[in-house]
Parts: structure tokens; sequence; C-alpha cells
């Protein structure tokens, strides 16, 4: 895989560190999950209805971004030869 004196990239690294961070420590980053998901149900009492919208819209894109990523992904396996 990799030769001698070889390394991942550091975003390579940064993404390993920060999954073993997850992994390893869950029982922190569970009521830090709990307090942003209570604020992000609760937003409107922090911000205007203008930003709140935009916020929202953000979101929506970002999250329209994830699934057509996925499905890019997916469908890019016709590419690979099977024979």
């Amino acid at each position: 895989m990799l030769g001698e004196g070889e390394a991942l990239p550091e975003f390579t690294q940064l993404v390993f560190a920060v999954s073993d961070a997850f992994k390893n420590n869950w029982g922190v980053f569970i009521p830090v999950l709990v307090g942003f998901a209570w604020f992000i149900g609760h937003k409107r009492r922090f911000f205007s209805k203008v930003d709140v919208r935009i916020n929202r819209c953000l979101v929506l894109m970002q999250l329209a971004q994830s699934w057509a990523s996925y499905g890019c992904r997916n469908v890019s396996s016709f590419d690979q030869d099977d024979g």
C-alpha cells in the first residue's frame, strides 16, 4: 500500500483523527450533539425570521448536495469492468 517513507495526505490524517475522536469519546459528543439539536430546534429564540430562513435554505442545500454526491458515487460504479 504505502511504501517506506510515504505517508497519507494531511487532510486524510485529519479525517482519521476526527473519526477516532468520535469513536473513542462518544460519551462527550452525545451531550454536545443533544445541545446542538436543542439549539437548532429553538433557533427562533436567538435569530430573526430572515436569518432562520437563510439558515434553513443553506441546510437544505447542503443536504441536497450530500444526497447528490452519494448518488453520483453509487451511479459511477458502472464504469468498472466486470469482466
